[in-house]
């Protein structure tokens, strides 16, 4: 596969330059943005897949820190003929190149999908992926084969189990096993699957709908993992998609929805929003700013990041958030005082790597 014109972080984590991934990330470059449209633009794959297809686990843990949505990402159109993994999440990507390859009797054999070169780790790749709540399901996907100048189309199941196996390595298949084997906690809650978080959250929605909260230490502890597991999206009630991703959806639209048997939903939803918005604007610029410089300076991972140059504008939010006690909306909440946040960060950063250079 050719290397990617662009977007330029898409190249720079093709050649694994960790410390320019870094910097476009810092100014605000676009994880899942893919190359445009045109003649030879073959490899179309968003920057995640080209770190898990060359195994490049830094560049991988920086794309990561950025976005953690991106392990639910898919894999871009490669040509007019739809590659095989089309559809495929980066972790399932990843452990099909690990595995042999199969390929149909009528098409010419192909090199190793993955070749091994001295800056790749690939399961080291798989572990951050697993980390960050990449899912164990199946996925499926309709492909295009071109046999004897003609094309047809065949359907493949995609088991990382399966792929895990044919690999060959044990330590591999472990990994999985363990990470399927994971029991669901609020300690454990970002390194499930986004389906299983949001089933787990309307759990325990639930349980203050029946109990108003009195159960819900015992619901945490041994109803939830006992419904909510790492390959699957959990018993989740049955509620409509709009209702279980509300927080997603417009003000018009909740208001709509008080002529449905979902009104109490929709005006939980809105007194939620209602709160947020006299927190918001109790905020001040300068509120931020120190939050921001505190966050900095006294907690220990920010203060690491700042210093060898790997802090992110959403590391820091997290933590702010919980400073100045924002609740769940906070980083909603926080987005008109990006500027102010990045400049903070700049200013106590350089101050931190002078001071760690002196004390050197």
């Amino acid at each position: 596969m050719p290397p990617p014109r662009e977007p330029p972080l898409s190249v720079a984590c093709y050649y694994n330059r960790v410390d320019e991934v870094r910097r476009l990330l810092a100014e605000g470059a676009d994880p899942r943005a893919v190359a445009g449209g045109g003649p030879g633009l073959t490899n179309r794959y968003p920057a995640i897949f080209q770190c898990v297809q060359r195994g490049h686990a830094e560049c991988l843990k920086a794309l990561l820190t950025a976005q953690i949505d991106l392990v639910d990402a898919v894999k871009a159109t490669e040509r007019r003929v739809r590659s095989a993994t089309e559809g495929v999440p980066p972790l399932i990507e990843l452990l099909w190149c690990l595995a042999p390859t199969e390929r149909h009797p009528s098409v010419r054999p192909e090199p190793p999908r993955f070749a091994i070169r001295p800056e790749s780790d690939p399961f080291e790749c798989v572990r951050l992926l697993l980390d960050a709540g990449a899912s164990l399901e199946t996925a499926e996907s309709n492909y295009g084969v071109s046999i004897d100048g003609g094309h047809t189309f065949e359907y493949e199941v995609y088991d990382p189990f399966e792929y895990a196996r044919q690999s060959g390595n044990v330590d591999l298949v472990r990994m999985l096993e363990d990470a399927r084997r994971l029991r669901y906690s609020p300690k454990t809650h970002h390194r499930f699957p986004r389906p299983a978080r949001y089933a787990a959250a309307e759990l325990l929605r639930l349980c203050y709908q029946i109990e108003a909260g009195a159960l819900a230490p015992v619901w945490a502890e041994h109803v939830i993992p006992f419904l909510v597991c790492r390959t699957s999206r959990g018993t989740v009630p049955s509620l409509p998609r709009h209702v279980l991703f509300i927080d997603a959806i417009s003000d018009s639209q909740l208001v709509a929805m008080f002529d449905s048997d979902y009104k109490e939903h929709a005006m939980r939803e809105l007194r939620r929003r209602s709160d947020e918005m006299r927190a918001f604007y109790s905020l001040s610029e300068s509120d931020v700013i120190a939050a921001t410089a505190d966050a900095i300076r006294y907690d220990a991972e920010l203060r690491t990041a700042a210093i060898d140059g790997s802090l992110t504008l959403k590391m820091t939010r997290a933590v702010v958030v919980d400073r100045l006690d924002l609740g769940a909306g906070g980083n909603r909440r926080l987005t008109c005082y990006n500027e102010s946040m990045k400049n903070a960060m700049c200013g106590v950063a350089e101050a931190l790597q002078l001071e760690s250079e002196r004390w050197h």
